[in-house]
């Protein structure tokens, strides 16, 4: 069992994701490295692009109401999504510091996880447009909901192109997956019918739950050794909530305990999500694991086994799936990074957004 040092506080990546232990992006192989002077967050990366349009002086010019990025993307390129590598190892998952709760996932196990990489930020709006073409997102940058959830005008305007996406289902998340991972000339993660290109897979499910679960359209299975996007399992996405190896995960939140400094939610978000990147992240680099959006993870909900477990999918079927990390709308208690939210796949919610993986 890999040991990880006990976390500390102010232990984590600065806000450009900069730290020791180095960041990758794959297959873009953006790195960034503490000492080398690289920056990778997303203000870099949009001033980087916008630079190559005008250095390489491409023909036509962005149309007035897009900014040079979205005209960049439309031409034919694929969103860069930035990845952590998380190294393998073992933790103690569903323990929830400060006292436990069904919801944080009893009974407690060791779960070993293999190695793999997770996606620095929850998909955002703007990534979801250039691979999708469409804005399902609730909040549009002019926007926050009152009580009764009314849109509230919000000024100044924020960018809508930052905010994690959200008023996407389960499946949705899916068919997000293949089509990036075509983009990016990947192999798809995900099949429907033998198929792995979402234009053959038809209408998705819009509330087709019975007693017996989801049975008749549990359809979609992972391609053995595909190396496409996807979603984490539950158990990737709490271990690297819990910071992985590099941070003993003895934190009720993702990277501190207390909810302000790496979350978004109901005391302190103003009622509507917030541009990623914003808050603290945790040891790994990885920013808003808690609060924001809630993330759809891969897992049917089903209740833990006790004995440990290796690299766990979850239950065999269901009738709904996991969602981890707490949102904007919600009391810090759901921030915690063993709690757990569930809903049907084919749901779609203003506080439900995701996160990318890959092996």
């Amino acid at each position: 069992m890999t040991q990880a040092p006990p976390c500390r506080r102010g232990y984590f990546a600065d806000k450009a994701g900069n730290m020791d232990k180095g960041f990758v992006d794959v297959p873009g192989k953006i790195a960034a490295e503490r000492g080398r002077g690289k920056k990778t967050g997303r203000n870099a990366l949009t001033a980087a692009l916008v630079l190559a349009l005008v250095l390489t002086g491409r023909p036509g010019a962005a149309p007035a109401e897009e900014t040079a990025v979205e005209f960049f993307f439309r031409n034919g390129k694929a969103p860069v999504i930035e990845f952590v590598r998380v190294e393998g190892g073992s933790f103690r998952m569903g323990h929830c510091p400060g006292g436990g709760s069904f919801w944080c996932g009893s009974p407690v196990r060791t779960v070993t996880v293999s190695g793999f990489y997770m996606g620095r930020f929850p998909v955002t709006q703007g990534e979801w447009y250039d691979v999708m073409g469409t804005w399902p997102g609730r909040f549009t940058g002019t926007n926050a909901l009152d009580d009764n959830w009314n849109d509230i005008t919000v000024t100044p305007a924020f960018d809508r192109r930052n905010l994690p996406v959200e008023m996407v289902s389960w499946y949705d998340a899916v068919v997000f997956s293949n089509r990036l991972s075509v983009m990016r000339g990947l192999s798809p993660a995900y099949s429907i019918g033998g198929s792995t290109n979402p234009d053959d897979w038809g209408p998705l499910p819009v509330w087709l739950w019975t007693w017996e679960g989801y049975a008749e359209r549990d359809v979609v299975t992972i391609v053995p050794g595909s190396n496409g996007y996807r979603l984490p399992t539950e158990a990737q996405w709490e271990f690297a909530a819990r910071g992985g190896t590099v941070c003993r995960g003895n934190f009720a939140f993702s990277g501190s305990d207390t909810a302000g400094d790496v979350a978004w939610y109901a005391g302190n978000s103003g009622r509507r999500t917030r541009e990623v990147g914003r808050l603290k992240p945790n040891a790994l680099g990885l920013f808003d694991m808690s609060g924001n959006v809630w993330e759809w993870v891969w897992d049917w909900f089903g209740p833990y086994p006790s004995a440990a477990q290796t690299d766990p999918m979850g239950a065999a079927a269901g009738g709904f799936r996991v969602f981890r990390g707490g949102g904007w709308n919600n009391a810090p208690a759901g921030a915690r990074s063993a709690y757990r939210g569930l809903d049907g796949p084919d749901v779609r919610f203003a506080g439900i957004g995701f996160r990318l993986a890959r092996p």
